[in-house]
């Protein structure tokens, strides 16, 4: 019998065991989630009167409570100043329990700040079923990563990653973005039936906010590609 070579020796010792990659991901799965729901948040954020582009979305919002369902910006005929979900939702709740627009979204925003890395979890547990390790992975820079990318000097986001949307407090794209990972995720899977998952996600998607119109073509490539991916006789593709 041949004896193994002292590199191939070397590179199995090195090689984390099953229990201490569950233990890293747990470790990195806390920390994520706990900076998501802490840091992410401004440590429990709460204003009366948010500034930016708040203003916009509470006087869109104003027009949906007053009766103008589709909601209306400053410049008329433009779809991106028309309101959604995110306007309509927030505006009739304030009224019914008779707070402010902002302070409402200040506590909307608390628990939703974890929305993203579950969101980044069921994505990761679709790319890897059989790991943890990677999903914890991808949960954390995904959610974290943000910070190390952040530019005060950009305009709208702050960072040059996705996940720099995932701060208090929420925004239409924010949710936007949650369901498009959502949606990623369904495609991945083996979820039966996931093209008519990814349409409600995507339904979501567009229901929430109607600024980013570009990504619907993007987003519908997903859907053709997981619808063929599970219809009979097709072969899969391997992600």
């Amino acid at each position: 019998m041949t004896a193994p070579s002292p590199a191939r020796s070397g590179a199995s010792s090195r090689r984390l065991s099953r229990s201490q990659e569950q233990r890293i991901a747990r470790t990195l799965l806390v920390v994520t989630f706990a900076f998501a729901f802490v840091v992410q948040n401004g440590l429990f954020e709460f204003s009366n009167s948010i500034n930016g582009d708040i203003d916009y979305h509470r006087g869109v919002a104003m027009t949906m409570v007053g009766g103008m369902w589709q909601g209306q910006g400053p410049i008329h005929g433009i779809v991106s100043y028309f309101g959604g979900l995110y306007p309509m939702t927030l505006g009739w709740a304030a009224d019914a329990l008779g707070v402010s627009f902002d302070a409402l979204l200040s506590v909307v925003s608390w628990p939703f700040a974890i929305a993203l890395p579950v969101a980044f979890l069921t994505l990761g547990r679709a790319l890897w079923p059989r790991r943890t390790l990677e999903p914890a992975l991808l949960v954390f820079v995904g959610t974290v990563g943000s910070s190390l990318a952040m530019n005060p000097n950009a305009s709208w986001v702050f960072s040059a990653l996705p996940s720099g949307a995932n701060e208090w407090p929420v925004f239409p794209r924010d949710v936007a973005l949650v369901a498009i990972v959502f949606a990623l995720a369904v495609a991945c899977g083996g979820v039966s039936r996931r093209h008519v998952l990814i349409a409600g996600f995507l339904g979501a998607f567009a229901l929430a906010t109607q600024a980013q119109l570009g990504i619907y073509g993007v987003m519908a490539v997903v859907a053709v590609v997981a619808a063929r991916r599970s219809a009979p006789g097709t072969r899969r593709a391997q992600w």
